[in-house]
């Protein structure tokens, strides 16, 4: 009863590969999270998209949505979006985890073992949660008013702005190195010009 887990049927020589390409997914997938969370921080979300998520009242909630302007939605329906690969990437690698961990003190720390168990199938059915309830958040989003033009115009316009910031520091970075490279050839060709005519100057005298 103790090795009845959900990673059972995953072959023993293969769950090590398994467990490492979900890691590797989750940490990709948690990073990128992050990246898109940092405009969603208002004063009224100051953890982001969690602060939505765990808001504990429609007021709260309401007065979340109030304070990001069609961009900032857009970001949190993408968010949302994307924590239905976050969620079953990371029930996968911690459960597995957890049913490794398991099997190994089986024999020798069966209750350790239970929890172990324990934990691989409750990662499951945190994940099946958390998708339930992402799905009232994504269609109270989709409730609240929102002109899409607006939207795609606000982010079109943050694109371009980000892009002729790189373009100012690149051209910025491209002066600079030409400055360098022509004050050393200037310093190459002026130092030898000077030392001929200081050997000049001592002959005449």
């Amino acid at each position: 009863m103790l090795n009845t887990h959900p990673y059972q049927r995953i072959p023993s020589k293969h769950r090590v590969a398994v467990f490492l390409s979900f890691l590797a997914l989750t940490l990709v997938l948690m990073f990128v999270l992050l990246r898109i969370d940092v405009p969603l921080q208002t004063t009224a979300a100051p953890k982001g998209i969690v602060s939505y998520e765990l808001a504990g009242s429609v007021n709260d909630a309401q007065l979340i949505l109030d304070s990001w302007n069609p961009t900032v939605r857009l970001y949190a329906a993408f968010s949302l979006g994307l924590d239905y690969l976050y969620m079953p990437a990371y029930a996968i690698a911690i459960g597995l985890a957890c049913a490794w961990a398991a099997e190994l003190w089986s024999k020798r720390r069966r209750s350790l073992a239970a929890i172990g168990v324990g934990l691989a199938w409750g990662l499951m059915v945190a994940a099946l949660c958390d998708a339930v309830e992402n799905v009232a958040l994504v269609t109270d989003i989709a409730e609240h008013p929102m002109d899409i033009d607006e939207a795609i115009g606000l982010v079109a316009a943050e694109t371009g702005q980000r892009i002729d910031l790189a373009h100012h520091r690149c051209q910025a970075l491209r002066h600079g190195a030409q400055q360098l490279v022509a004050d050393a050839v200037a310093e190459r060709i002026v130092d030898p010009l000077e030392m001929i005519e200081i050997e000049e100057d001592q002959r005449h005298l």
